[in-house]
């Protein structure tokens, strides 16, 4: 999350936000996995640290906020970016079984991986910047 700050252009920092996070999906995908039972456990282990994100997480809110403000980014509820974002790149890492299933590739073949970077990118980029105005 530290890419999401105001000072760093919108299409910049949500673009190097989903390679990161699918690089960990690819590298580390059982630290995701871990997370994502802790969490739908009811993060009996991690629910006071993630409650004391909630300021790092309203600053991270108020940069998108800040974006859609100065006309960088369409309208969009922060935290709704936040969390599409999050669950997006993290589908790749906890669902990796499905993914391999449907599809017959996962993040570890080059080429599959770098697609996924590129769609992710291209989806969420393409409903957040903003469109030039037809004459």
């Amino acid at each position: 999350m530290d890419l999401i700050c105001a000072s760093t252009p919108p299409e910049i920092a949500i673009r190097r936000y989903i390679q990161q996070k699918l690089e960990l999906a690819r590298d580390q995908p059982q630290a995701s996995r871990l997370y994502c039972l802790e969490v739908i456990q009811g993060a009996p282990l991690l629910g006071k640290v993630l409650a004391e994100q909630r300021s790092l997480m309203a600053e991270k809110a108020r940069a998108v906020q800040q974006w859609v403000d100065s006309g960088q980014l369409a309208p969009v509820a922060p935290y709704h970016l936040i969390y599409l974002l999050w669950s997006t790149t993290q589908h790749y890492a906890d669902f990796a079984v499905q993914i391999q299933a449907i599809s017959d590739q996962d993040l570890s073949d080059p080429a599959f991986f770098a697609a996924s970077v590129d769609n992710v990118q291209r989806i969420v980029l393409g409903g957040l910047l903003p469109r030039p105005e037809k004459a």
